[in-house]
C-alpha cells in the first residue's frame, strides 16, 4: 500500500484524471448510452488495469516513470471514448485539459498528503483515501460547472483536425519540461529535487499551457458564433423576400379562385345536366382549399398560416390553426413571419418522416395569457431527439442550415424580451415561445 501510495503517485494521477474526464462529459453523449453506475465499474477496470501495467513497466529508480503519464493518457483516453462514448476528437482534448489540469492538482496535493498522515497506518491510509476520494468530488464538479460551459458550443464540442493536433502538441511540451530529468537538466543542478523552484517551474509551465488551450479554444468559439449570427441574419433576408413572394402569390390565389367560383356559379344556371353538375361540383372542391384563407386578424400571420395550411393539405399533413393575432400585433411583420416559418417548417419536416399520414398532426395555438403573448407548435414526433443546451441535436450535416432555424427563433424571440421553451412527451415535439405583450 504504501509503495502504491507514495513511490507510484499514478494512483491519485488517474482517480483525479477519471473525475475530470466525467465532468467535462456532456450530458447527451452519457444519456445515450451508458448511466453513472456502469461508466463508474468501466472507471475501476481501467485503473486496476493502469495500477497493474505501472507496476510492471515503471520503476521508480530510473528513467521509465515517463512512462506514467502516458499510462495515464490512455486510461483517460479509454474513459473519454469507449466508455463515455465522446467522439475521438473531443475524447483527446477533453484527456488533454485533464491531464494537464490533473498534473498541476497532483503537484500541490501530493506534498499535502504527505504532512497530514503516515500511510504506515491504517488511519493514515484512510485519510489518504479520503483526501483522493475528496478531491476527485471538487474536480467534477469544477470541470461541470466551471470549465465545461466555456469549451463548448450550444453543450458539444466543436472540433477539427488543427484543434486536436494542437492539443496534443501542448501535451507534449508539458509533459516533456515538466519532466524532472529536464528540469533537472535546464537549471543544471541534479541537486535541486528539493527546491522549491522545481515545483514552480511545473506549475508555471502548466498554466502557460492551459492559457494557450483556452486562448485557442475561445477564439474558436466566437468565429462559431459570428458564424451563426451571419447565417441567422442570411436567413432572416431570405424570409423577407419569401414573404413578399408568399403575400403576392396567396392574393393571386384568392383573387382568381373568387373570379372561378363565380365563372362557375354562371355556368351552373346555363347548363342543367348531371354530368355538367357533377363536373362542376368537383371543381368547386378542387379550389375550395385555395380559397380556405387562415383569419387570425392579423395579415402576416395570415400570410404564413395560409401558405404552410396549402403545403400541409397537398402533403397529407393535418395542421390545425387557433391563433389570435392580435396577441402578437407588437411584433415586426417580418420577425412574425421568420418566427412561425421556421418554427411550422420545423415541423413539417418532422412529420414527413412519419409514414402513417393520419399520425401527420400538427397543432399551431398562438393566445395572450396575463402579460404575454403565447405561441405553442407542436407535432407528433416518433423519434424524439436529444436536447442540448434546449435544443433538438441535429441529425444532418454539419454544414447545413437545420438547426439555425430554432437559433432564429430564439434570436428573435430574445429581442422581444421572450425565450423560447422545447419540451419532448411520448411521440410528441412542442416549441414553445412566451414574449411579453
Amino acid at each position: 500500500m504504501r509503495e502504491v501510495l507514495l513511490e507510484r503517485p499514478i494512483l491519485p494521477l488517474i482517480v483525479l484524471m477519471l473525475a475530470f474526464v466525467a465532468g467535462l462529459c456532456p450530458e447527451s453523449a452519457r444519456k445515450r448510452h451508458r448511466a453513472w453506475a456502469v461508466s463508474f465499474v468501466f472507471a475501476v477496470c481501467l485503473l486496476a488495469v493502469s495500477l497493474v501495467l505501472d507496476a510492471m513497466l515503471v520503476d521508480a529508480s530510473n528513467a521509465s516513470t515517463t512512462l506514467e503519464p502516458l499510462l495515464a493518457f490512455l486510461a483517460g483516453l479509454c474513459f473519454a471514448v469507449p466508455v463515455l462514448c465522446l467522439p475521438p476528437e473531443a475524447g483527446v482534448f477533453v484527456t488533454v485539459w485533464a491531464q494537464i489540469v490533473v498534473e498541476l492538482v497532483n503537484q500541490m496535493l501530493i506534498p499535502f498528503m504527505h504532512r497530514i498522515a503516515d500511510v504506515n497506518t491504517p488511519s493514515g491510509v484512510g485519510i489518504h483515501f479520503g483526501v483522493l476520494a475528496l478531491a476527485g468530488v471538487l474536480l467534477f464538479w469544477a470541470a461541470r460547472a466551471l470549465l465545461f460551459p466555456h469549451l463548448t458550443h450550444n453543450g458539444s464540442y466543436r472540433m477539427n483536425h488543427q484543434k486536436t493536433v494542437l492539443s496534443l502538441a501542448v501535451l507534449f511540451v508539458f509533459l516533456f519540461l515538466t519532466n524532472y530529468q529536464v528540469i533537472f537538466y535546464l537549471i543544471d543542478n541534479p541537486s535541486a529535487n528539493n527546491s522549491p523552484i522545481v515545483p514552480t517551474f511545473r506549475l508555471v509551465v502548466g498554466f502557460a499551457a492551459l492559457f494557450v488551450l483556452y486562448l485557442q479554444n475561445a477564439q474558436e468559439l466566437a468565429f462559431l458564433a459570428r458564424h451563426e449570427l451571419d447565417v441567422v441574419r442570411q436567413l432572416q433576408g431570405m424570409r423577407e423576400e419569401q414573404f413578399k413572394i408568399s403575400q403576392e402569390n396567396i392574393n393571386l390565389i384568392n383573387q382568381k379562385c373568387h373570379d372561378l367560383k363565380h365563372q362557375i356559379a354562371a355556368l351552373r344556371t346555363m347548363r342543367d345536366e348531371e354530368t355538367v353538375n357533377r363536373q362542376i361540383s368537383e371543381m368547386e372542391s378542387a379550389v375550395m382549399i385555395y380559397d380556405s384563407a387562415i383569419r387570425t386578424g392579423n395579415p402576416a400571420l395570415d400570410v404564413v398560416l395560409t401558405e404552410k395550411s396549402l403545403y400541409c393539405e397537398a402533403h397529407q399533413i393535418s395542421m390545425t390553426c387557433l391563433v389570435d393575432g392580435s396577441c402578437v400585433s407588437f411584433v415586426d411583420v417580418m420577425d412574425l413571419y421568420s418566427m412561425f416559418g421556421n418554427a411550422i417548417d420545423n415541423a413539417i419536416e418532422s412529420v414527413m418522416k412519419v409514414k402513417d399520414p393520419e399520425k401527420r398532426v400538427i397543432q399551431v395555438a398562438g393566445y395572450r395569457e396575463k402579460d404575454f403573448a403565447f405561441i405553442r407548435i407542436r407535432n407528433y414526433c416518433e423519434d424524439v431527439p436529444v436536447l442540448t443546451d434546449g435544443l433538438p441535436q441535429t441529425s444532418k450535416e454539419k454544414n447545413g442550415y437545420h438547426g439555425y432555424g430554432l437559433l432564429s427563433i430564439r434570436s428573435t424571440a430574445e429581442k422581444y424580451g421572450g425565450d423560447i421553451r422545447i419540451d419532448t412527451g411520448e411521440n410528441s415535439f412542442t416549441l414553445q415561445i412566451l414574449i411579453p405583450a
